[in-house]
């Protein structure tokens, strides 16, 4: 009974009809870690991409199920990851909660089988990547919550140690640490080193990107900084700091955050070509804006602003006009598709852009 509440309340999640007084319900399950929280991470994965409906998918998984249980030998019954991942690829498009419970029902007792197996590694190191174009949400072992943007990278335990819990991040991911007093919480990147004792925050540090920034929304952590002369320097932010880094020369700002009324300029233009803004629902700061789906960025160079378009679009930018790289700009977008962009930047700034099959040239 235990299990199939577990299932019920992660469909409903997955199809966002989950109710509040359930929530907290669901995040139960995963804190007791009676739930391994890997059924719960390929299951996001693959809804995040969302593939086509295909009825020859649930007619397979049905016949799987019917085959290990006509095999009437329990250690047989072994959930295989390979397996489901090609299912998932090949089909079903998740519209309703319908079908992630059918889903669920099928997969359950498989599991719940390797559970055990999966126990009993617990050392063993998970990976978690999204493509470019798409996000995911997941919850570690300990509880912690995680959003993980286009992009990005996260390696980390299936079990955390008794001492610490340690994350190697690459990209941008925001944070909702689970506080346990005597097992701080680490974050490794390529220019930042986080401790954490329970707090909300947002990290981003791409490879190539020439800013590495952390931002804490609540709590309180300890960043330490190795600059190119390896000299660790060490900052304690406070709730509402931002630490800014630049990847080349290493200098390192330390500035307030504040909420913003985000203002979305595209609808207006697109339909009269004429520069009305129009207030989004959400007032929110710029840096956590992509947890709610909203592409914002402030005062950047538009060399910035095309690796920000990279990752949520899935486009790579060539620039034949290497003066549109310094192109300073602010803007807004929501829902809105890469033609619409291209197409207010165009009217904005006076780029302009030809796009080849993925490749954006800007001219």
């Amino acid at each position: 009974m235990e299990k199939n509440r577990y299932y019920h309340l992660l469909g409903r999640h997955l199809n966002t009809e989950i109710l509040d007084s359930e929530k907290e319900e669901l995040q139960a399950f995963k804190r007791s870690q009676r739930i391994d929280p890997e059924l719960e991470n390929i299951i996001s994965e693959y809804w995040q991409q969302q593939p086509n409906f295909d009825q020859d998918f649930l007619n397979a998984t049905y016949h799987i199920h019917l085959a290990k249980r006509s095999q009437n030998k329990p250690q047989q019954k072994i959930f295989d990851l390979k397996l489901i991942k090609t299912f998932f690829k090949k089909s079903i498009k998740w519209t309703s909660f319908a079908a992630v419970a059918i889903l669920l029902f099928f997969l359950g007792r498989s599991w719940f089988s390797k559970t055990s197996y999966l126990n009993s590694k617990p050392n063993s190191s998970q990976i978690k990547k999204t493509n470019l174009g798409t996000k995911s949400h997941f919850f570690l072992n300990d509880g912690t919550e995680v959003w993980l943007n286009s992009g990005s990278t996260l390696n980390y335990p299936r079990q955390f140690n008794k001492n610490k819990r340690e994350v190697q991040l690459v990209g941008e991911a925001y944070f909702k640490v689970s506080h346990k007093n005597n097992q701080p919480f680490y974050i490794n990147t390529p220019n930042f080193k986080i401790k954490v004792l329970g707090t909300e925050f947002n990290v981003k540090n791409y490879e190539k990107d020439a800013w590495a920034e952390t931002t804490l929304i609540s709590g309180k952590i300890e960043l330490n900084i190795i600059d190119k002369k390896d000299i660790e320097r060490q900052f304690i932010l406070k709730p509402k700091e931002k630490c800014i880094l630049n990847t080349q020369s290493h200098a390192i700002m330390v500035n307030k955050i504040e909420k913003k009324v985000l203002q979305d300029k595209t609808e207006t233009i697109l339909e009269n070509m004429n520069p009305i803004e129009s207030i989004l629902n959400d007032t929110t700061f710029v840096e956590t804006a992509w947890l709610n789906n909203i592409l914002s960025f402030d005062n950047q160079s538009f060399f910035d602003v095309s690796e920000h378009l990279k990752r949520w679009y899935n486009y790579d930018f060539i620039f034949e006009n290497s003066k549109a790289k310094d192109v300073m700009m602010s803007g807004t977008f929501k829902n809105q598709s890469i033609d619409q962009v291209l197409k207010i930047l165009e009217y904005s700034f006076g780029i302009k852009f030809e796009v080849k099959d993925k490749i954006i040239i800007v001219k």
